[in-house]
């Protein structure tokens, strides 16, 4: 039961925390770039920041995860790994 508890975190953080809060992360990035409100630009730069740190925890906790699993789930995290190469935000 751990295991699959486990299995299911590591899902989680790699869909909702890596993936998708990453990609938020870009694109409030960008459209706050092309932003020419100075407050707007401001309040996209922090909810930037804040989907980024978001993305830090999803992949902290995805690595921890599959730290404690079997070596099997090797794959999975050198997956996240290879798909974040960029970092959010920039």
């Amino acid at each position: 039961m751990r295991t699959l508890a486990l299995a299911q975190l590591a899902v989680s953080s790699l869909i909702d925390g890596a993936f998708h809060e990453g990609l938020s992360a870009r694109v409030i990035a960008r459209f706050a770039k092309r932003c020419d409100e100075p407050m707007i630009r401001e309040a996209l730069r922090e909810l930037a920041a804040d989907e980024g740190r978001s993305y830090c925890y999803g992949s902290s906790l995805l690595r921890f995860v599959t730290a404690v699993l079997s070596p099997g789930t090797a794959a999975l995290a050198g997956s996240m790994r290879a798909k974040a190469g960029t970092t959010p935000g920039r």
